[in-house]
């Protein structure tokens, strides 16, 4: 299988698939005409009808994190 970096946002916001398709090759969150959502790669026979870049978290919460023990 071939790994691919996932294409992020601080701000995802989902996109309809009629108006834009989802780049090839690159981790998204795709969601099905059934409402299923799910992070993956895109393929025209998952009947995805919307997606969105994966979230990531923002530079004042990795912040936050690091304050708390967590490492980023």
């Amino acid at each position: 299988m071939y790994e691919s970096k996932p294409m992020t946002e601080e701000r995802p916001s989902c996109r309809l698939c009629a108006d834009e398709l989802p780049p090839h090759g690159e981790q998204v969150w795709l969601i099905t005409k059934y409402g299923n959502g799910f992070r993956g790669l895109y393929h025209p026979e998952y009947e995805i009808v919307a997606w969105s870049p994966v979230p990531k978290l923002t530079d004042s919460q990795k912040v936050r994190l690091r304050k708390l023990g967590h490492v980023f």
